[in-house]
């Protein structure tokens, strides 16, 4: 993502502490380069909840904590990125984070953890990376699914799957393993759909 626009002409939700708490149906849209940056405290949402980055807007956890809960959701769209350094996001209770549209990313150099029958779908033209020592955890009958033409990287990544955890990778997605590994606990899926590929250039798939 695009992090050189100067503060001063962006839109900017700047969290440092205390807890900002999105309830209910309230909806929280940033677009044109907007920023959600977290560097304490967390954000949380719940019920029905959403916040939707749209058009190259950007939420960077950089410290404290992020978590969704209830179907409440976290939608990337056209261009919209998350970004976990420091801190880390889980999702729970059916809730979901989804990237959408060309050039929607995730990246991952902390921890995005899954539960509760919680969702990740990356979609067409979006991106998916873990690196540097970052983990995506799936649990609790819990899917990352990447559909159609999408893209999973992780060089120093890792992916742990446990109870009923499933990972879906969809026709004609990437996925690429670069010093990284991928662990399937107790009754958890690896799924391939048609011309999917997983390459394993150098790590483990246990």
């Amino acid at each position: 993502p695009n992090l050189s626009t100067p503060l001063q002409i962006r839109s900017s939700i700047l969290i440092g502490g205390g807890n900002f708490k999105v309830i209910e149906e309230a909806k929280i849209t940033l677009l044109n380069g907007a920023l959600i940056n977290i560097t304490g405290g967390s954000y949380s949402s719940e019920g029905s909840a959403s916040l939707s980055l749209r058009d190259s807007s950007v939420m960077t956890v950089d410290g404290g904590s992020a978590s969704a809960s209830g179907d409440s959701s976290i939608d990337l769209i056209d261009g919209g990125s998350l970004v976990l350094t420091k801190g880390d996001l889980d999702l729970f209770e059916t809730s979901s984070l989804t990237a959408s549209g060309d050039g929607s990313s995730i990246r991952v150099l902390s921890t995005l953890s899954l539960h509760d029958s919680s969702n990740l779908t990356i979609s067409t033209g979006s991106e998916l990376t873990i690196e540097q020592g970052g983990s995506l955890s799936i649990n609790d009958d819990s899917t990352t699914n990447l559909e159609e033409g999408s893209t999973l990287t992780f060089p120093k990544g890792n992916i742990v799957t446990t109870s009923n955890g499933r990972l879906v990778l969809g026709i004609n997605s990437v996925t690429v393993i670069e010093d990284g590994n991928i662990s399937f606990g107790t009754n958890s899926i690896l799924e391939l759909f048609k011309g999917a590929l997983l390459l394993i250039k150098s790590g483990i798939l246990s």
